[in-house]
């Protein structure tokens, strides 16, 4: 008996770079949740969406030490998870701390959303945001795996397919294309 030998073929997939977005303004305003601890600072972010075609993005932040930019290889830059309650969005509270949202809502429109965190612009600490355009491959795949984590330990919610676009084989190829603006007070 010989063994059974098996053909796998190449695994592919193709992604093109989306446009880069356009974040016009971030402004932290208030406080949100005044006499709790933590305390959430509410922080509006402005977008601009060219609606050319449809669009996919990931928002994210980060406190990083006054001197220090984004992308800077320092303990002084560190992720800053963000929430809200806007209906457009999905709240990524376990993989990358963000949220994720297409423009379905207000394609070719400037949107303002809010967001809030248990972080604040400082004297020491600036406060970053990063906004990428996204695949809509790489999106579906954020959304998929954002979902169960989201669900929590729910024995009804519905179970969920984890995307991919890799042909042959598991996974995500997609691609990201950000920008980064400093939040200023109101």
């Amino acid at each position: 008996a010989h063994p059974a030998t098996h053909q796998f073929g190449h695994a592919q997939a193709t992604a093109l770079i989306p446009t880069p977005p356009f974040l016009n303004y971030a402004t932290q305003t208030t406080v949100l949740t005044p006499g709790s601890n933590p305390q959430y600072i509410k922080f509006k972010i402005g977008i601009k969406d060219e609606g050319i075609q449809p669009d996919y993005y990931y928002l994210r932040a980060f406190i990083i030490k006054k001197g220090f930019l984004p992308g800077a290889n320092s303990n002084f830059v560190m992720s800053a998870a963000i929430q809200s309650d806007d209906n457009v969005i999905i709240t990524d509270d376990s993989m990358l701390k963000g949220v994720s949202f297409d423009d379905a809502a207000f394609i070719g429109k400037n949107y303002e959303m809010i967001v809030y965190t248990p972080y604040r612009i400082t004297k020491d600490f600036n406060l970053w945001f990063e906004l990428s355009s996204i695949t809509s491959d790489y999106y579906k795949y954020l959304v998929s795996s954002i979902m169960p984590d989201n669900a929590g330990s729910n024995p009804f919610a519905e179970p969920v397919v984890i995307k991919s676009n890799v042909q042959n084989g598991t996974g995500i190829f997609g691609a990201q294309n950000s920008v980064f603006i400093q939040a200023t007070t109101f």
